[in-house]
C-alpha cells in the first residue's frame, strides 16, 4: 500500500531569500535601542524586544491562530480517561458524541496503539478542538463535523484499503500506526536535514542511535509525521523542547501522540493555508483572491490542505479523493452531518492556497532589512513576519528575541525584566518578576508582583518559598520564573471585558477571604443567561461558572 501523505514539511513551504518573499510585513518601528558608547556595542532592552513581539502578534487572525493551539499541560492531560467527571469540557463533549463502543465500531482493524482514551488525551491537549463558542456558532455541531472530517482523512492515510474485507473501507482507518516497511531500528531514513551544517538542522537537531546513527523520521502515527522538521515543531508544541521527539521518535507511535499529531495538524496554520478547524468551523472565509483560486468552504478544502499538491487542481477528481469524499459521507452521516448538495466535497479544479488568500498569515520571524538612519551602520535591529519557514517561529512565545539575537549577533540585550525589592520606591508594576537574595534560605528567589497597597506601594516579600497577597512565588533558576511569571500574565483577570469569556478560558483569583492562599487558577466552564460570568467559589473548588484548575505557577500551563 502507498499511504499519501504529502513529503513536505507540515508547516513549510519553499524557503525564499528574503527580497522574494511578498508576504513579508513590513510593520512596526522595531525595538527601543541605544548606542552603548563604552563598548561600542549596541544594546536592546529585553522589555521593548517582547513588547515588539506582542505588538506584531496581535492581529485578529493571530490572536485567533494563538487561541486556536493553546495546550494543556501534559500532566493534565495525562489525567484525563474516559467518563472522568473532571475531564476538560471538549473532551466531555467528544465523550458525548462518540463512546468508546463507538470508536471500536469506527475502527475496528485499528492497530492497538490507537486507543479512545488516547484520543481523548489528544483532544484534550488542544481546548479548542470541540471547545465552546460565544459568538452564537453551534459547538457540538462543529465537533460532529470535526470528528467526520478528521476519521475521513484517517481512513485515506491510514486505512488498509482491502475491499474484500466485510468491514467497509470507510471503517479501516488507523490500521497502519508505522509506516509500512520501516521499523524502529532501521537507519537512513527521512533524515536528509539533519546535517548540522544546514538551518533544519541546527534548528531541529536530529537524535542518533548508540553508534552516532541518525534516527529515521519516517511517517509514524495517524499522520504519519515525517521528516525532523516536523516532528521538532510538533514536539515543541507537545512538550515545549524540540528534544523530546527527535530524540525518542517512536513516541509518535507507541503513545496518545499517535494521535495528537493528527489533531497538532488540524489546528496549525501552513501558510498561506489557514489551519483545518478555521475551515470546518467557518472561520475562514474564502476572499476573493480565493474564490477566484476556486477555494469555496467545504470539505474538498480540507483535501486541498492535506494533500492537494497530489490529489487537487486537475480536470477530474483523483481516486485518492473520491476515496476521502465516499468517507467523509459515511462519517458525516454516522456523526449526524449535514452535507448540503451545494457543498465542494472534492477539489478538481482547485488551485493552491497563496499569499493573497484570506488564510496566507505569516508566522515566521525573519531579519528586517529596514535602513534605520539612527542606528549603527542603519541596521534595524529587528525582525519582521514572514510567510516561509524560518527557524523562529511567531508561534513560540520569545522567538522573537531569538530571531533579533541570531541576526544581529552584535548587539547586547538588557534583561531588564527582573526588579530588586525598593527600587522606584516600593511602586511597581503587577505582572513584574522581582529578585530576592533570601538570608534564610540562602538563595536566589523570584516572585512576581501580584498585589499593592492602598499607598501603590508593595510590602515584603515572603521568607520560607510561599505566597502572600503581593507576591507569588517562582522559584530559583530565573529563567523559569519568567517562563512562570509570562504564563501567569496570561491569564485573565475577573471583571475584564464587562465578564464576556471564552468557555475554557483561564483567570486568576488572589482569594480575600484567605490571605495566605496562593494565587489560584479558575476555568470558565459556564455563562448565564446574559453571556457573563459570575464570582470564583472562596474554597477552591467548582461552581456553576468555574472549574478549580489549581495554584497559579503549576497550572498556568502553556494556555
Amino acid at each position: 500500500m502507498t499511504l499519501s501523505f504529502p513529503r513536505l514539511p507540515l508547516l513549510a513551504r519553499s524557503i525564499l531569500p528574503p527580497f522574494l518573499a511578498t508576504s513579508a510585513l513590513l510593520i512596526g518601528a522595531g525595538p527601543a535601542t541605544a548606542a552603548d558608547g563604552a563598548t561600542g556595542g549596541h544594546v536592546l532592552k529585553q522589555s521593548a524586544l517582547l513588547a515588539d513581539e506582542a505588538r506584531l502578534t496581535n492581529g485578529p487572525l493571530m490572536t485567533a491562530i494563538k487561541r486556536a493551539i493553546a495546550t494543556l499541560p501534559n500532566e493534565q492531560v495525562e489525567a484525563i480517561v474516559p467518563n472522568r467527571s473532571a475531564n476538560p469540557a471538549n473532551v466531555r463533549r467528544v465523550e458525548r458524541l462518540m463512546s468508546s463502543a463507538d470508536w471500536d465500531y469506527l475502527f475496528p482493524l485499528r492497530a492497538p496503539e490507537y486507543t479512545y482514551g488516547g484520543f481523548l488525551r489528544a483532544i484534550g491537549k488542544f481546548p479548542a478542538v470541540c471547545g465552546d463558542y460565544t459568538d452564537g456558532r453551534d459547538a457540538d455541531t462543529i465537533c460532529r463535523k470535526t470528528l467526520a472530517t478528521m476519521f475521513a482523512h484517517f481512513a485515506q492515510e491510514t486505512g488498509a484499503h482491502e475491499s474484500y474485507r466485510p468491514e467497509p473501507e470507510w471503517r479501516q482507518g488507523l490500521r497502519w500506526v508505522r509506516e509500512m516497511g520501516w521499523t524502529e531500528d532501521m537507519r537512513g531514513g527521512y533524515n536528509g536535514e539533519c546535517n548540522p551544517a544546514t538551518w533544519q538542522g541546527k534548528t531541529w537537531p536530529c537524535g542518533t542511535f548508540a553508534n552516532g546513527d541518525y534516527k529515521s523520521y519516517f511517517g509514524r502515527g495517524a499522520k504519519q509525521l515525517s521528516y525532523n522538521y516536523n516532528y521538532g515543531p510538533f514536539s515543541l508544541a507537545m512538550f515545549g523542547s524540540v528534544r523530546p521527539l527527535l530524540d525518542k521518535p517512536e513516541l509518535v507511535a507507541d503513545t496518545w501522540l499517535n494521535l495528537a499529531s493528527a489533531v497538532f495538524f488540524y489546528m496549525y496554520p501552513q501558510p498561506p493555508k489557514p489551519p483545518m478547524l478555521f475551515v470546518v468551523d467557518g472561520t475562514w472565509q474564502p476572499n476573493a483572491r480565493d474564490l477566484e483560486n476556486g477555494l469555496k468552504p467545504g470539505f474538498g478544502v480540507t483535501t486541498q490542505i492535506i494533500n492537494g499538491g497530489v490529489e487537487c487542481g486537475g480536470s477530474v477528481e483523483v481516486a485518492q479523493s473520491l476515496n476521502r469524499i465516499s468517507y467523509y459521507r459515511a462519517f458525516a452521516a454516522h456523526f449526524k452531518v449535514a452535507v448540503p448538495a451545494d457543498e465542494v466535497l472534492g477539489c478538481k479544479g482547485m488551485k493552491q492556497f497563496d499569499e493573497g488568500g484570506a488564510g496566507a498569515t505569516p508566522i515566521y520571524w525573519e531579519q528586517d532589512y529596514r535602513w534605520v538612519p539612527t542606528n549603527p551602520e542603519g541596521r534595524s535591529y529587528a525582525c519582521k513576519l514572514v510567510g516561509y519557514q524560518t527557524p523562529h517561529s511567531a508561534l513560540t512565545a520569545g522567538d522573537y528575541v531569538a530571531c533579533v539575537k541570531h541576526h544581529f549577533p552584535d548587539a547586547t540585550i538588557v534583561d531588564d525584566r527582573v526588579q530588586t525589592w525598593g527600587s522606584n520606591d516600593r511602586k511597581g508594576t503587577l505582572d513584574t518578576v522581582y529578585e530576592y537574595q533570601n538570608p534564610y534560605t540562602r538563595q536566589t528567589e523570584y516572585f512576581s508582583l501580584q498585589g499593592l497597597g492602598s499607598d501603590g506601594r508593595y510590602w515584603y516579600f515572603p521568607t520560607d518559598k510561599t505566597n502572600n497577597r503581593f507576591w507569588v512565588y517562582l522559584g530559583t533558576d530565573k529563567t523559569e520564573a519568567l517562563v512562570a511569571n509570562g504564563r501567569i500574565a496570561a491569564l485573565q483577570s475577573w471583571g475584564a471585558n464587562d465578564r464576556k469569556a471564552a468557555i475554557g478560558d483561564r483567570f486568576r483569583y488572589l482569594n480575600p477571604h484567605k490571605p495566605g492562599l496562593p494565587m489560584e487558577v479558575y476555568e470558565l466552564r459556564a455563562t448565564g443567561s446574559d453571556g457573563r460570568y459570575w464570582y470564583f467559589p472562596t474554597t477552591s473548588s467548582a461552581n456553576t461558572y468555574w472549574t478549580y484548575v489549581g495554584p497559579a505557577v503549576t497550572s498556568a500551563g502553556s494556555r
